[in-house]
């Protein structure tokens, strides 16, 4: 490990420390009507809601079952990152329109390579397919695309000959479900067994990666622009 990696994990941890109190100081207590404290994910949608990453879908309620989307998926990565600035491009997929509440975060995965067409249309313009339902091995692509975009070391893979259903995993998804389960962010499903590639991922499943890698980010990342403020929620905390 070279120098100038070590000091950037140090300012980093610093940086983390200061962020930990203030973060703390400004969430605000968040309740919905179907989200409870016996539920495995409360922690994981507290995190997401406190920080402003993901809302609530109307009235007072979370809807942790319902299918997350893709323009949903881009849309909390684009405010994990700060809502950056972004130019539109109606261009970019013939599937996506401006003044959308997913058009910019769109255009900002597209132009950070997190995204890529998902086909074309009569046209032959490429495709984003916004409100379709995601599957977990696509949101495993789309994350750890979004883990190097942050610096993050994705080499690392679990072997997943484990798991009865690997012959379903996409050749083009596999290194990604491999990365996301050895980081820990996708386990496996029902007794542990199987991956369910093509299984839609719910909000709530979505709300626990976002935590996961909140927790887990200093482990694979050694230099930090904007480091993020670990959850009051993780347990067990993480050592500083």
């Amino acid at each position: 490990m070279n120098v100038k990696k070590i000091i950037s994990a140090a300012l980093a941890a610093l940086m983390l420390a200061g962020t930990l109190s203030a973060g703390a100081m400004a969430a605000k207590k968040i309740t919905y009507s179907d989200v409870n404290e016996g539920m495995w994910s409360y922690g994981d949608i507290m995190y997401v809601s406190e920080n402003g990453l993901m809302n609530g879908t109307g009235g007072s309620t979370f809807s942790p079952a319902v299918d997350v989307t893709r323009a949903m998926v881009v849309t909390v990565l684009y405010r994990m990152e700060g809502s950056p600035s972004v130019k539109f491009d109606k261009y970019a997929y013939g599937d996506v329109a401006e003044g959308q509440f997913y058009s910019e975060a769109v255009i900002w995965a597209k132009n950070s390579g997190i995204v890529t067409s998902v086909g074309v249309d009569a046209d032959f313009n490429d495709l984003f397919a916004p409100t379709r339902s995601i599957t977990r091995q696509e949101l495993a692509t789309m994350f750890v695309r979004y883990a190097e975009y942050r610096y993050v070391i994705t080499e690392k893979q679990a072997n997943l000959n484990g798991f009865k259903d690997i012959g379903d995993v996409a050749d083009w998804a596999s290194k990604a479900m491999a990365w996301c389960n050895e980081a820990g962010l996708i386990n496996g499903t029902g007794n542990g067994d199987t991956l369910s590639p093509k299984m839609t991922a719910t909000r709530e499943q979505f709300a626990a990666i976002m935590h996961r890698f909140a927790t887990i980010e200093f482990d694979y990342n050694l230099v930090y622009t904007q480091p993020k403020p670990i959850s009051k929620y993780t347990a067990p905390a993480y050592p500083l």
